[in-house]
């Protein structure tokens, strides 16, 4: 089930960046008084204009202006044009585009500061530009590495925290270039995979009295080499990473700011073109600039937009690059279950064969502490399982103290059940936290009459508190099912029995689980009528 967070009427900025009407729809709650608007052109030279046109209604002093050919210098531009105050404009490598053009001489601005060298704004480009301009100064070097190195040695003249993320692609850095924007800080690019910093680098941080960098995504980002060197050189490095770019965006987000801003701002994470001015503008506004995949928003993402608090949300980039289902703030996880999970290159069907098949063993010895302490913290990150599930499943969260996480615990929500397809706004508390349960989607006592009996007592602990087994359900629906397998309870919900009866399978794949055959059939029985051509999920064999 898919669930939209609504959206009030609001202004739709076109290509040609004129008023064409308001857009209605039902407004839940939660986003009540929350404006929303689209900045998107043609081209992203033009959805470059047209924030400009927004932000900069009376004109700029400077205007910075990169290629849009390549993200590495507009990137490291941004929070230099946010701390002045400053449009950033893109350019075609070759030519300056008319409609750029324009918006220069309507700025008015007494200098123009071209970001990287001829190879990427030709210096015909500059001279174009010039006739709008008293001023045209360039900062380049060699290379990306080179000029993030000029940019940040010209506009930042002390920072005692910096951001460094790779150079070698571009979401990390997008979000890294966002967050610094916002807090006056810059932004180096590294090799990732090297295992030092050019000296130069060094050189720069270190004028900058810079003692604190963020590094910017994980190990295969940027390498603990890197990390190492920057300690060697005494400048303590803190990583903010996640499982992958759009967590990694919601981490920097977090970061310790000043400002508490009620705007944010949404781009694209599968291609940087409409986010490279997206950074300066929301840096400029204090906001903060999520990443959203194009046709839903990751439920990490979502999960951290606080509507409460927001009354203004701004898309950079028309519907080829963020749908209408983001403008509608739609979930992904909530089109199924098992959507972000790893697919193999194998069917349900091919893994399903792959388990054994025999009957089950007697339920003799079974205990629910055979599996370790209830809600264990396997993690370590100070919240038991059952809370960073519902942190995981629910959207519209309100943190703070519970049971089983002091500060990070989930307090209310709202959950689109998969077992019933009814949304259940849940709240913590004696007689009301039930309304939600934490299902292993395989029950213990089910795994312990198929195979866990001979598991090690860590592989038991990890079996209970798996993300793959876990969801968050109807409670009701939940103590239906007990400790039933596929063969004798199925979701009521009968769109969720696929995803559901195929994470079954690649659970018990996983820990050499076996099947009995009634419930192989009923799976086999699923799956044949239902979505016959499904990938299996993709899983380790745990031994």
């Amino acid at each position: 089930m898919r669930n939209s967070w609504g959206r009030k009427a609001s202004a739709l900025l076109v290509s040609a960046g004129v008023l064409t009407g308001l857009i209605t729809g039902a407004v839940p709650a939660s986003a009540a008084g929350v404006d929303f608007e689209r900045i998107a052109g043609e081209t992203r030279y033009e959805t470059a204009v047209q924030a400009s046109e927004q932000q900069y209604p009376a004109g700029a002093e400077i205007v910075y202006l990169a290629t849009g050919q390549n993200y590495a210098d507009a990137l490291v531009a941004a929070p230099a044009a946010a701390r002045h105050e400053a449009p950033l404009l893109l350019t075609r490598t070759d030519r300056l585009d008319s409609t750029t053009a324009t918006e220069i001489e309507r700025l008015n601005p007494t200098e123009i500061v071209i970001v990287g060298g001829p190879a990427a704004v030709s210096e015909e480009v500059a001279r174009q530009a010039g006739k709008h301009s008293d001023q045209v100064t360039r900062l380049a070097g060699e290379n990306r590495y080179e000029t993030a190195n000029k940019i940040v040695q010209t506009n930042f003249g002390y920072a005692t925290r910096a951001f460094i993320a790779t150079g070698t692609d571009f979401p990390d850095a997008l979000s890294a270039s966002a967050v610094a924007a916002t807090r006056d800080a810059p932004v180096l690019l590294v090799k990732g995979t090297a295992s030092t910093i050019p000296a130069e680098t060094v050189s720069t941080l270190k004028s900058l009295q810079t003692s604190y960098v963020y590094v910017a995504g994980g190990t295969a980002a940027v390498s603990n080499d890197i990390t190492t060197h920057l300690r060697n050189e005494n400048i303590i490095p803190h990583r903010v990473a996640g499982k992958n770019r759009y967590e990694t965006n919601v981490a920097l987000n977090r970061l310790p700011s000043y400002y508490n801003s009620s705007w944010i701002y949404l781009a694209t994470g599968a291609n940087y073109p409409d986010a490279l001015t997206a950074a300066a503008v929301a840096g400029s506004n204090r906001a903060s600039l999520y990443l959203s995949k194009p046709d839903c928003l990751p439920n990490s993402t979502g999960n951290a937009i606080n509507l409460s608090s927001v009354n203004k949300v701004t898309l950079a980039g028309g519907p080829a690059a963020l749908s209408e289902n983001v403008y509608d703030l739609l979930l992904c996880s909530r089109s199924g279950i098992n959507d972000d999970l790893p697919k193999a290159n194998q069917s349900v069907l091919t893994q399903l064969d792959s388990l054994e098949v025999k009957g089950r063993a007697p339920k003799t010895g079974y205990d629910r502490d055979e599996f370790g302490p209830a809600w264990h913290d396997v993690d370590g990150n100070g919240c038991r399982t059952r809370d960073d599930i519902l942190r995981r499943d629910l959207y519209n969260i309100t943190l703070g103290s519970t049971t089983g996480c002091p500060d990070k615990g989930v307090r209310a929500g709202t959950l689109d059940d998969p077992y019933t397809g009814e949304t259940i706004d849940f709240v913590y508390g004696v007689g009301t936290s039930n309304a939600v349960h934490i299902d292993h989607v395989v029950a213990l006592s089910d795994s312990w009459q198929k195979g866990a009996q001979q598991m090690t007592e860590t592989h038991r602990l990890h079996f209970a508190n798996d993300p793959i087994n876990l969801l968050a359900v109807d409670g009701p629906a939940n103590s239906a099912k007990g400790d039933s397998d596929a063969a004798t309870w199925l979701p009521p919900n009968k769109t969720a029995r696929c995803d559901y009866v195929t994470r079954q399978t690649a659970i018990k794949a996983q820990y050499g689980l076996w099947v009995t055959l009634a419930e192989r059939d009923a799976i086999r029985g699923v799956i044949s009528t239902q979505c016959s051509s499904q990938k299996a999920i993709a899983v380790t064999p745990v031994r």
